[in-house]
């Protein structure tokens, strides 16, 4: 509502183009203004819209890094609603972490059309151990990971993850060669 495209840039360039190249019946494009109540739902909208591109399983990870944290604040939004309809105190109500967790990478999978909730959670993993070794200069490591990740599997990427600093160079070198696969390797670990 404030003329801040959230999905369709791509459409919208491509009728830019065209008007550019002498094609007016682009000038005007039919849109939706969307209005949200808050920035996580804004971002969901942003996510399901993207749900038809192909993307890789680091692409995907990273919106599911993202939309756990979307559907923990409406879990919270839920609670406290209903806390304010029964009149329950917030201590009386509160859940488990572990069990929210579950639920909400299980809600997340579904979204994002990955196989489980598990899968979510390894492949989130993956990413975050990518992103701590790019910050400390380990971009070897973190490209072992990132390939793993898009190319094997998110079970097998996880388990990448654990052991990165229990393999030995020319075990991580192996890897990268493809003369012995990630799994393999981390197996014995």
């Amino acid at each position: 509502d404030d003329n801040v495209i959230i999905a369709g840039h791509r459409r919208w360039k491509s009728c830019k183009q065209l008007v550019a190249e002498g094609d007016k019946r682009f000038c005007e494009v039919n849109c939706e203004v969307k209005e949200f109540d808050n920035e996580w739902e804004e971002l969901e909208y942003l996510v399901i819209d993207n749900n038809s591109r192909d993307k890789t399983m680091e692409q995907k990870a990273r919106e599911a890094q993202l939309f756990i944290e979307v559907e923990k604040k409406k879990a919270e939004k839920r609670r406290l609603s209903n806390l304010k309809q029964n009149n329950i105190s917030s201590t009386e109500c509160a859940e488990p972490h572990i069990r929210e967790k579950g639920r909400s990478s299980d809600v997340v999978a579904k979204k994002l059309k990955m196989k489980s909730g598990r899968e979510v959670e390894r492949a989130v993993k993956s990413i975050e151990t990518i992103d701590k070794l790019t910050e400390t200069g380990r971009k070897d490591d973190a490209e072992l990971i990132r390939d793993t990740l898009n190319n094997t599997s998110a079970s097998t990427a996880a388990d990448l993850s654990s052991h990165i600093d229990d393999l030995t160079e020319d075990e991580k070198k192996a890897i990268r060669d493809k003369k012995m696969s990630a799994y393999k390797v981390v197996s014995k670990y």
